[in-house]
């Protein structure tokens, strides 16, 4: 997920990110986008769901986002 944001509640925004189980890392950018986020899901349906969350938890920071969906498989550590 990319995200642009109202930069004055950057530490807000980074809190709450920080706190969701299902963002698995946070990149800070520059350009366009301020930040792009990992979002683990196990389908379309619940990554849909994870980010309107995203988006309704954080409404007064996030500015504009784009989502980019790709498919990695990775086996867990034991």
């Amino acid at each position: 997920m990319f995200v642009k944001i109202n930069v004055g509640k950057r530490d807000q925004f980074e809190k709450y990110l920080i706190k969701s189980p299902r963002v698995h890392w946070i990149k800070r950018c520059t350009g366009k986008w301020d930040y792009v986020l990992s979002i683990a899901s196990t389908d379309f349906n619940e990554l849909a769901e994870i980010t309107k969350e995203i988006r309704t938890q954080n409404k007064n920071i996030i500015l504009e986002e784009a989502t980019l969906i790709s498919h990695v498989r990775e086996s867990r550590r034991r």
